[in-house]
């Protein structure tokens, strides 16, 4: 009452729930991609298809906890494509990035991921992503 706040009681926990939930709906999403791409166009894959979407998961998790702000914008979708992409070629798979977009952009068709993939990233995104995913890809 009066205390200057900028917030009322309760705003933080508010925005930190919204903030939890978007980033736990880019996990499942990154999952549930990850999930169909290793059973149907992964044959051969060299680990077990749960590992693969645990790895793209935790990928995606590690990238929105250096860069909440790619979790804003139309960066989700770039996101998915990235981690799977990236977590599958650490692996040594055949797959290429522009299949890996097709195919996730056909599960979501409602999004701008397509456009995205032909290089409607900011520049500083992609060299955050490009650098993430080659530090990480030793860890694996």
């Amino acid at each position: 009452t009066g205390g200057g706040s900028l917030y009322a009681r309760g705003t933080t926990t508010l925005i930190s729930s919204f903030i939890a939930s978007l980033g736990h709906s880019a996990i499942q999403q990154t999952m549930l991609a990850a999930h169909h791409l290793a059973a149907h166009h992964m044959p051969g894959l060299s680990m077990p298809a749960a590992d693969f979407i645990v790895a793209c998961a935790d990928l995606m998790d590690n990238v929105l906890m250096q860069r909440l702000d790619l979790l804003f914008g139309k960066h989700v979708g770039m996101l998915i494509i990235c981690c799977i992409y990236g977590v599958a070629k650490v692996l040594g798979a055949t797959l290429g990035f522009r299949s890996v977009a097709l195919q996730v952009s056909d599960m979501f068709p409602d999004s701008n991921i397509m456009g995205q993939a032909k290089g409607q990233v900011r520049g500083s995104d992609l060299a955050f992503l490009l650098a993430f995913f080659w530090a990480k890809g030793s860890c694996w």
